[in-house]
């Protein structure tokens, strides 16, 4: 616990641990402990006397524990499912109406929940792959939809101010196109 100090005479190193009041606290970090778990073994075991004289059945204690358990338990459930519908809505995952006549077929096919290629994930329990759309880009599904027509696997457009157009709207990140960049000049070409 302490630290080294390098001491240097007659060409000699020699190394020192400083105890400067290594049993001091060592005594105070053994008392801390002490008292903390007597705080403990008393918090649980006590039971002020008052209820004793009121439940003298143990059972019904422990019905009352177990109805309270469970009703905590359906408490959480329901959270978690609004806690989902929530993150859902805010996400802008189901948002985004891809059966709107003027969305590019680049950008439905995009928005379409994919399944996972090897089934259920074991670790998560989703079976299906949501794409990353910025949940603000259904204001600005026009662009959007102008940003996704493309030629499939042809070079990309240059719109690059329409990129800029949709990030400056919040709608980042912007979905991945399936073209090809415009390579720059050759350079040394003859």
């Amino acid at each position: 616990m302490g630290s080294v100090s390098l001491k240097i005479s007659d060409s000699t190193a020699r190394f020192e641990r400083a105890t400067l009041c290594t049993s001091e606290v060592n005594l105070l970090m053994i008392l801390s402990v002490l008292t903390t778990n007597l705080f403990a073994l008393y918090a649980f075991n006590y039971s002020p006397i008052h209820l004793h004289a009121h439940n003298l059945n143990p059972h019904k204690n422990i019905s009352l524990i177990s109805e309270h358990v469970s009703l905590i338990l359906r408490e959480i459930g329901s959270s978690q499912k609004k806690l989902a519908k929530m993150e859902k809505e805010l996400l802008g995952y189901d948002t985004i109406d891809i059966s709107r006549p003027n969305i590019s077929s680049e950008l439905k096919l995009y928005l379409q929940h994919h399944q996972l290629p090897l089934g259920k994930d074991s670790r998560t329990g989703i079976i299906e792959m949501v794409a990353s759309v910025g949940h603000s880009c259904e204001r600005s599904t026009d662009l959007l939809s102008q940003y996704m027509n493309y030629k499939v696997f042809g070079s990309c457009p240059d719109d690059w101010s329409l990129a800029q157009k949709l990030i400056l709207r919040g709608c980042e990140p912007l979905p991945r196109r399936r073209c090809f960049a415009k390579g720059g000049s050759k350079l040394g070409g003859d």
